[in-house]
C-alpha cells in the first residue's frame, strides 16, 4: 500500500510541475490497485484541477479513480463533466465512455437522474451521457427534452436521439428539429436524417433548400447524398424513381444559389447520385 501511495505522489507532483516526467504505466498501475485508500488524495487533486481547468491532470486523476473505484465513480466524474469550461473534457468524457460502455446497466440510473436535473449544466451531462447508454425506453424523455427553450439542451438532447436506432418515433422527433430556430440545430437534425437513412423524411429535408442559412443549404445536399447514396453503410431501402427525382431537383435547384459554396455542395450531391 505504501508503494501505491508513493506512486500517487509521484503522479501528483508531474501534474503540479511539468518538468517533473511521469513514470510510464504510473496511472495504469493505481488504477488496477484497487487501493481505496487513494482515494481520498485523489478526489482531491481532482477538485483542484477541475477548479483550474488543468485538463490532463483531470484525465489522469479521473483514470486512477474510475479504476479504483469503477461504476461507483461513475456519478462524482458526471458532475464533473458538468462542469461550464472553454473547452470540452475530452479526457474526462473518454472515461466515462468506458465505465458505460462496461457497465451500462449500472450506470443508466444517475444518468437518468442526471437528465431529469433542473440545472442546465447538469441535464445537458445526463443527456450527453445517455446517449451512450439509451432505449427506447429514452425517446419520451428525449422528445421533452427537444422542445426545452434552451438550446443546449435541445442540442445535446438531439445527439442522444441520434444514437438510438429502429425506434418510429425517432424519425419524426428528428423531422420536428428540421424547424428549430437554431441553424446549427437545423443542420445537426439533417445529418442525422441523412445517416440515418430513412427515406420517408425526404420531402421534410429538401423543404429547407430556401433556408436563409448558408450552413444549412449546405449540409442539405450533403445529407441528400447520404440519404441516397450511403458511403459508410448499405442502403437500407432503395429510393423509389418519384424520391430519386425529389432529391435530384432539390439539388438543381441549389446549383442556382446565390453562394457558391451551397452550389459546389449541390454539383458534389448530384455527383454521386
Amino acid at each position: 500500500m505504501a508503494d501505491m501511495q508513493a506512486a500517487l505522489a509521484d503522479v501528483l507532483a508531474s501534474i503540479d510541475d511539468i518538468t517533473v516526467r511521469l513514470r510510464p504505466g504510473a496511472v495504469q498501475e493505481l488504477a488496477a490497485s484497487g487501493d481505496r485508500s487513494l482515494v481520498p488524495r485523489v478526489q482531491a487533486a481532482l477538485e483542484r484541477c477541475l477548479d483550474d481547468e488543468d485538463h490532463e491532470g483531470v484525465e489522469l486523476l479521473a483514470e486512477i479513480l474510475a479504476g479504483i473505484r469503477g461504476t461507483r465513480a461513475f456519478p462524482l466524474l458526471l458532475r464533473a463533466v458538468a462542469r461550464p469550461v472553454k473547452h470540452e473534457w475530452e479526457g474526462l468524457q473518454a472515461t466515462l465512455a468506458v465505465l458505460m460502455a462496461a457497465d451500462p446497466a449500472g450506470c443508466r440510473p444517475a444518468v437518468l437522474a442526471f437528465a431529469a436535473e433542473r440545472h442546465r449544466d447538469l441535464r445537458c451531462a445526463g443527456l450527453w451521457a445517455l446517449g451512450h447508454v439509451v432505449t427506447p425506453a429514452d425517446v419520451e424523455l428525449l422528445e421533452a427534452a427537444l422542445r426545452d427553450a434552451d438550446r443546449r439542451v435541445r442540442g445535446t438532447a438531439l445527439g442522444a436521439l441520434s444514437e438510438l436506432h429502429g425506434d418510429e418515433r425517432v424519425v419524426p422527433a428528428m423531422v420536428g428539429m428540421l424547424r428549430d430556430p437554431e441553424l446549427g440545430l437545423r443542420s445537426g437534425a439533417l445529418m442525422s436524417l441523412g445517416y440515418y437513412g430513412d427515406l420517408a423524411a425526404l420531402d421534410s429535408m429538401v423543404a429547407l433548400r430556401t433556408d436563409p442559412s448558408v450552413l444549412v443549404r449546405e449540409v442539405l445536399s450533403v445529407a441528400v447524398a447520404q440519404l441516397l447514396a450511403p458511403t459508410w453503410r448499405p442502403s437500407t431501402k432503395a429510393a423509389t424513381a418519384a424520391q430519386a427525382e425529389t432529391a435530384r431537383a432539390a439539388l438543381r435547384e441549389l446549383l442556382g444559389d446565390e453562394n457558391r459554396s451551397v452550389r459546389g455542395c449541390a454539383e458534389r450531391a448530384l455527383a454521386r447520385l
